[in-house]
């Protein structure tokens, strides 16, 4: 009797880090998924608040992806100079990196 498995490959959930870096006016951030599945990509401030949400839950499909953030918040406003982390997050996993707008 054979016993089959979805687990066979691990779930690859990655960030890159972003580039530029520093940036000004607009930088690139990749991440890739091993799977299909609902993922959120968001920018936040020093102090966590949310500055930009680049993704909102949204359902994308496994491989690699790539986006650009123009340095604007959710209004559509440039933001100051400063550091700024992105986040990716799925029901199962989240990362976190830094990246630097300089004017």
């Amino acid at each position: 009797e054979t016993e089959f498995t979805d687990h066979i490959l691990p779930a690859v959930f990655e960030l890159s880090q972003n580039y530029p870096n520093p940036f000004n006016p607009n930088t690139q951030i990749e991440f890739a998924l091993g799977r299909e599945e609902l993922v959120s990509l968001n920018i936040y401030d020093i102090q966590g608040r949310l500055i930009k949400s680049l993704i909102n839950n949204q359902y994308m499909h496994s491989g690699f992806h790539h986006i650009t953030w123009y340095g604007n918040n959710n209004m559509g406003t440039k933001v100051p100079s400063g550091m700024y982390f992105y986040q990716l997050s799925s029901a199962q996993q989240t990362i976190i990196k830094k990246m630097v707008m300089m004017k």
